[in-house]
């Protein structure tokens, strides 16, 4: 028997609620599409072996924790199967697509699979540990869609990425989940380096040192509700772009732009004059994502400019994770 598990990439406009005291903390927009996709293959083992995630660039010690909650989680249902995975193809770790949530919450419901046991949703985020920060990856990975979740209730926990955090206190409340429409769109991950841990903890790090201005915050999340959200609900594609494209300019989405230096500012400026009608950095990039109703004819010109880029054309994932059994 093997358990096979195809997860849909998913793209984060923004984190919202980041200020110095607010009702709530994080939140944030975002949706699923089908590619970039990871499929992953298991089968039932007596030992757990994880190793083969390494092909989507999991480091060693990211590999490490994920065996180990799955040990632990064999332990405490007392499963006679622990999962072996036989494939992993898709795009790599820390591009900005979240692999690390999709991976993680399919390890564990392969182990649930393997064991012929059903988990529902809420117990499987968490026991995945996903969704410290974002409730985007958690919520898309069960159904696809366009999701706006509201963070959780404001506490005055430190603001980190969610790589820094083992265990949430509670899970990213769904406020809101619609149909994405099928606009004409693509992703786009320029040639350059991700930032590394080191890096998105810097970024993080500068809300201490220089706080967001509690208008800044007022101004994502009048983009980001009255704009990107009302858009989708509406499917209105003019109104759609002309948010993403201005929450590109708001103070917390700058400092991740930032963080690559002048090349995805660049690059994001090039595609709005070859013709995309909206570019968006995916949470911390560096992978961009796009619309244009010429895309046809924009797409070989941006593969002309830029050669050394991955570029694909893609649709909106409003069914969520496949699971089936081979």
């Amino acid at each position: 028997m093997k358990i096979v598990v195809t997860i849909p990439a998913r793209i984060h406009l923004t984190l919202v609620e980041l200020g110095q005291r607010g009702y709530r903390r994080n939140g944030g927009i975002g949706f699923a599409l089908n590619a970039p996709s990871r499929r992953l293959e298991f089968e039932p083992a007596p030992e757990r072996d994880v190793a083969a995630l390494s092909n989507l660039g999991f480091t060693a010690s990211e590999i490490d924790a994920i065996g180990s909650n799955l040990d632990c989680i064999r332990k405490n249902k007392i499963f006679r199967y622990s999962i072996r995975i036989l494939v992993a193809r898709g795009s790599g770790r820390h591009i900005g697509t979240g692999s690390g949530t999709g991976v993680t919450l399919a390890c564990i419901e392969a182990l649930f699979q393997v064991n012929d046991t059903q988990i529902d949703h809420e117990e499987l985020i968490c026991l995945s540990g996903r969704g410290g920060t974002s409730g985007i990856g958690i919520h898309t990975y069960f159904a696809g869609g366009f999701v706006l979740d509201v963070g959780r209730k404001y506490d005055a926990n430190p603001i980190v990425s969610s790589d820094d955090v083992s265990v949430p206190t509670r899970i990213p409340k769904l406020l809101a989940r619609a149909t994405m429409p099928d606009w004409p769109m693509g992703v786009f991950t320029p040639a350059c380096q991700p930032l590394t841990i080191e890096q998105e903890r810097a970024v993080f790090a500068s809300l201490k040192t220089q706080p967001l201005e509690t208008s800044a915050v007022h101004e994502v999340a009048y983009h980001s509700i009255f704009g990107v959200a009302a858009a989708v609900s509406d499917a209105d594609y003019e109104s759609f772009c002309d948010a993403v494209n201005a929450i590109q300019k708001t103070a917390w989405k700058q400092r991740e732009i930032q963080a690559y230096g002048q090349v995805v500012a660049h690059t994001i400026t090039r595609m709005r004059a070859l013709g995309c009608d909206c570019v968006a950095l995916s949470s911390m990039g560096p992978t961009l994502f796009f619309l244009s109703a010429k895309i046809e004819g924009v797409l070989p010109v941006l593969r002309v400019e830029f050669p050394d880029a991955w570029i694909e054309r893609t649709m909106a994932n409003n069914s969520g994770r496949e699971i089936r059994r081979a």
